[in-house]
């Protein structure tokens, strides 16, 4: 079995958030909830093959997944070894009445982010602090918050958005991966591991609508099934810059993200 450092997977692909230039195109609202059985089916797949040290429950926002505790606690089963963190922006904590009891039970770390500093964001934001403040036998952090811009490193990743979408195809893929936050986000989607967020859930873009015939090149990725050989798997895992990478800039692009409650959204 392979010990891999991170892996990552969406609870849900949507978000009831709409941040511009989202990495994970969440503002288009495409996709949807990731059901325990098709979480069984990539996980018993994957178990055998791979032991990872830390795994990443994220989205579009995981608090949407109408049975999240249960998301959690089937992870844990698979991977027991494992450090789960829930990564989430908090503002539907409060209808998962079981949370804070596995979260403690499963040692695992809930990350609450914050995504806006507008007058409007805050004002929710901190009622969701109030509501977890009391949960101190839980490992709560807090990333995005006090002291500083929100999301200083909030990055261009593509141009445009919805069917209008670009990428950069600037012809240097290792300057790219030079500049990536999201090199080592392993990504578990559909069964199978692709290399980053972006490359991953491209995929689910061109279900919902058209897209330029400049993304060809990147929807024909398709990362590593489970039934990889251990010299593939391991290759997997040693490769920095592929061709692929030149989907994304060449240099860090600072981007403002915008008001998420109030920023327009390319609904399905």
């Amino acid at each position: 079995m392979k010990k891999v450092p991170y892996l990552e997977l969406h609870a849900v692909h949507t978000c009831n958030l709409s941040c511009a230039g989202c990495s994970h195109y969440s503002q288009h609202h495409v996709g949807g909830v990731v059901s325990l059985i098709e979480l069984a089916d990539w996980c018993t797949d994957w178990k055998n093959k791979i032991e990872p040290e830390s795994i990443v429950v994220l989205g579009g926002e995981p608090t949407l997944h109408p049975e999240l505790p249960q998301f959690i606690l089937s992870l844990q089963e698979y991977w027991p070894k494992s450090k789960i963190t829930l990564r989430t922006n908090g503002f539907f904590i409060h209808k998962h009445l079981d949370l804070r009891k596995v979260l403690t039970e499963t040692n695992s770390i809930l990350e609450v982010n914050c995504h806006s500093n507008e007058e409007d964001y805050l004002e929710k934001f901190f009622g969701i602090l109030e509501h977890i403040q009391s949960w101190w036998d839980v490992r709560i952090e807090l990333k995005n918050t006090f002291g500083g811009a929100v999301h200083k490193d909030w990055a261009l990743r593509y141009h445009g958005a919805g069917s209008e979408m670009k990428p950069f195809n600037e012809g240097v893929p290792r300057q790219s991966w030079n500049h990536c936050i999201a090199r080592d986000c392993v990504t578990l989607f559909e069964g199978r591991l692709w290399k980053c967020p972006p490359i991953a859930y491209l995929q689910l873009l061109p279900r919902y609508f058209p897209l330029s015939k400049e993304w060809d090149p990147y929807l024909a990725y398709r990362g590593i099934g489970p039934d990889c050989s251990t010299q593939e798997l391991n290759d997997f895992f040693k490769k920095e810059d592929e061709s692929i990478c030149g989907m994304c800039p060449s240099r860090a692009i600072p981007y403002d993200k915008g008001n998420p409650l109030k920023n327009k959204s390319y609904p399905r």
